[in-house]
């Protein structure tokens, strides 16, 4: 990422700068955080959305790097909808 700051304090190291970062920028519901040896090595964070059925599911999705989506249907209307982001270390 980008907003990294280029003299990072002590406090965190680069990859918890990161993780707060990715965690700041969405609506997550649920975070899991995969760790090796004390570094963050794996990120996955859960959202439940909202979307009309007329919406193409490609305009649904963001544009980077993995995704899962789950989609709960009623009698063919959706009531639950959840995207995964996992986002690699």
């Amino acid at each position: 990422m980008d907003l990294i700051p280029e003299q990072l304090p002590d406090l965190f190291s680069e990859s918890e700068w990161r993780l707060l970062l990715e965690i700041r920028e969405g609506n997550a519901k649920e975070i899991k955080i995969t760790l090796n040896n004390g570094e963050v090595k794996f990120l996955e964070i859960y959202q439940d959305v909202m979307f009309d059925t007329s919406v193409r599911l490609s305009e649904i999705l963001m544009k980077k790097g993995y995704q899962e989506l789950e989609v709960k249907t009623v009698k063919g209307e959706v009531v639950n909808a959840r995207i995964t982001d996992k986002i690699k270390y």
